[in-house]
């Protein structure tokens, strides 16, 4: 298993588990004993692991129970398990008849691990084939984070799996189809672009994305601020798997029609990157543009380069998915400088990749001193707002229902990947050796934007 020191989460260690195996028969009541079979590497885990210690995400896969763990690494203040997006192998099962058994596969929140871990589940009545972690150590974890999907036992993904499976129990290096990677790599991501573009950005009633339960009381979210009629979106980090699906996302917005008849969505969607990722974002033809963050957007820039006249009023939305080198902040003040009150939004989604101690995390999240006590407004204009995409679904759901929220995010996502994202392909390692390589890859920042990161373990 993959161990990282929790202040300093690039420092890791691949860590033997002897006394693990074999495994004991399982009998805990509604479980089942998942082992990871496919994952992914984005700069999404290094947000988990900085967070980590803010929002439970360390809590999901623990250390293993005293004794098993080696002494060296069995202090859980110091050490833990980031987690990722992926496949596992149902190893075990004692859930009742309709959920997953032995030989089955699940998708979900996986360890960087080839250990199995038991996990309590509870099947959803209301929505087939879905299961939530109930496992007491779980608790505080966002449901975001506890929702599992089984795999059909008949379908493609299921066959590919079995088969990937059985060739590298063989000893065989295996030729994963690109198509489980691309799951692994994009399915919740892009379920965030989603989200974002059917329920946050519904003018007509808007979903409020912000974190925890208050958060529709204290941030403001209205039907002005969710108008993307005739407005210009920006996204920072457009190479990232978010924007990329969030991008899709809003061009099919605007290709339908308000029920009045105007356009649904916005009049073009930017892509803002840098200068690593640019060649990337324009050939993905997900973006009506493409500009570069080095510069600084002045009215001359906007409508020169963007079409985008602050004069007449145009409206601009911008998207941070974890832009760098402090681009959210400085584009967002040149658009609040030359935006009229009203005409600027930006949404915060993302956060800029790198090693933050525990300490810059929380000084990162504490509100400046300019915008104390006044909740990001402009002349009194709300313009600022944070996604947290769990209690975005779960607001969604509450106004929808869970069964129709999540089968239009299955269906939205399968004609993502059916139209697949040019220049892009899946970068296949396997075997714990290679998600550590893949780590280290985070870390030093030597990631290529038109490559993902997928792992048969």
């Amino acid at each position: 298993m993959q161990v990282l020191e929790k202040a300093r989460y690039f420092t890791q260690t691949l860590v033997p588990v002897p006394g693990a195996v074999p495994y004991p028969p399982l009998a805990a009541p509604s479980s089942l004993r998942l082992q990871t079979r496919i994952v992914s590497l984005t700069h999404n885990n290094v947000t988990y692991a900085a967070l980590g210690f803010l929002v439970h995400w360390w809590d999901a896969h623990p250390l293993p129970a005293a004794g098993l763990t080696p002494p060296a690494y069995d202090d859980a203040d110091k050490y833990g398990r980031v987690s990722a997006w992926g496949y596992a192998e149902v190893l075990d099962s004692t859930l009742p008849e309709g959920g997953p058994q032995k030989g089955d596969f699940v998708f979900g929140y996986l360890p960087l691990a080839t250990l199995a871990q038991d996990v309590e589940f509870k099947l959803d009545e209301e929505v087939p084939g879905h299961l939530t972690a109930t496992s007491a150590y779980r608790a505080q974890l966002m449901p975001f984070y506890n929702h599992y999907t089984a795999v059909a036992r008949d379908s493609d993904a299921a066959r590919q799996l079995r088969a990937a499976v059985t060739e590298k129990q063989g000893g065989a290096v295996v030729a994963v189809d690109d198509g489980i990677g691309f799951d692994s790599l994009y399915r919740l991501l892009f379920e965030c672009g989603h989200l974002v573009t059917k329920y946050m950005f519904d003018a007509q009633n808007p979903v409020h994305p912000g974190l925890g339960p208050d958060a529709p009381s204290t941030q403001p979210w209205t039907r002005e601020m969710a108008d993307l009629t005739g407005a210009t979106v920006v996204l920072l980090a457009p190479a990232s798997k978010t924007a990329l699906g969030m991008a899709y996302e809003m061009r099919k917005k605007r290709a339908k029609k308000n029920v009045d008849g105007s356009d649904g969505g916005p009049k073009r969607v930017v892509g803002a990157a840098g200068e690593g990722s640019r060649d990337f974002v324009q050939e993905t033809g997900l973006y009506d543009v493409t500009v570069s963050t080095t510069e600084t957007p002045d009215a001359e820039f906007l409508k020169a380069k963007m079409g985008v006249d602050v004069g007449a009023g145009d409206k601009v939305v911008l998207i941070d998915c974890g832009g760098r080198a402090g681009a959210g902040e400085r584009w967002a003040a040149a658009f609040r400088t030359l935006c009229a009150p009203g005409r600027f939004v930006m949404v915060g989604i993302g956060s800029e990749a790198g090693e933050h101690s525990p300490a810059d995390v929380l000084k990162r999240f504490a509100p400046k001193e300019e915008d104390k006590g006044e909740r990001k407004q402009e002349k009194g204009v709300p313009w600022y707002i944070m996604v947290n995409t769990g209690d975005l679904r779960e607001r969604a759901a509450a106004r929808d229902g869970r069964r129709t929220v999540f089968k239009d995010a299955e269906a939205a996502f399968a004609e993502f990947k059916r139209e697949g994202v040019p220049g892009f392909k899946v970068r296949w390692g396997q075997g714990m050796e290679a998600v550590a390589e893949g780590w280290e890859r985070l870390g030093k920042g030597t990631t290529r934007p038109e490559e993902g990161m997928a792992f048969l373990l």
